[in-house]
């Protein structure tokens, strides 16, 4: 499978939620994954709904 194969992230669209993998099994791995943020938008959401307790776990 590649991405450009893939039915989801062929167009890609992908290459950005991809993350760079470093390390070995002994000292362990470390991900990094850049994310943009876009700054401008407004906020909107976080409205609480009327309702009842949450469900218990």
């Amino acid at each position: 499978m590649s991405l450009s194969s893939d039915n989801v992230f062929g167009d890609g669209s992908g290459a950005s939620q991809l993350s760079t993998v470093t390390g070995e099994v002994t000292s362990g791995y470390t991900m990094t994954l850049n994310v943009g943020l876009d700054t401008t938008t407004q906020p909107f959401g976080g409205d609480v709904l009327p309702g009842g307790p949450p469900p218990s776990r």
